[in-house]
């Protein structure tokens, strides 16, 4: 399910992955420096992980700054 993650006075695009068995656990994702939350890689490890019942959220944060990503992320968990 594609949400918007409220972050400031913005929000971040995410998509939230649900498996149809939960098992106890979830992983946030994001991208590196370049790219966003559609990135191959990304979207077959989020695939692989709610397929063995992860709950898997990806998001895209672009800035290259570390402080603002790191608040992006705080803001997502």
């Amino acid at each position: 399910a594609k949400v918007k993650i409220p972050f400031g006075n913005k929000y971040l695009d995410a998509v939230f992955s649900i498996p149809a068995k939960i098992l106890p656990y979830a992983v946030i994702l994001t991208h590196g420096a370049s790219g966003d939350m559609n990135f191959s890689h990304l979207t077959s490890l989020a695939n692989y992980l709610v397929s063995h019942g992860v709950l898997c959220l990806r998001f895209t944060c672009k800035g290259l700054n570390i402080a603002y990503r790191t608040k992006a992320y705080k803001a997502v968990l």
